[in-house]
């Protein structure tokens, strides 16, 4: 696999390139909406990250992480 190389929008320094992970499937929803009682699925209002999803392994999103300011991006789109 190819290591990506980013700059950070922020700050203009580099950018590390790694995984956020969770058990459960991530997604975005909007502040005050609400979740949903099955584990793997996503509210109606949500936006899906990126990554496979299993049961048992859970989700990795990736991602770039900025030391320098302490940004975290991630591209939901192809």
């Amino acid at each position: 696999m190819e290591k990506v190389e980013r700059t950070c929008p922020y700050c203009g320094r580099p950018m590390r390139e790694g995984r956020i992970h969770s058990d459960n499937r991530l997604c975005w929803r909007p502040s005050g909406g609400f979740g949903t009682l099955l584990r793997g699925s996503i509210p109606e209002d949500g936006v899906p990250l990126p990554g496979a999803f299993g049961y048992v392994r859970g989700q990795d999103a990736p991602a770039f992480y900025c030391q320098g300011c302490g940004k975290i991006l991630l591209d939901v789109g192809d």
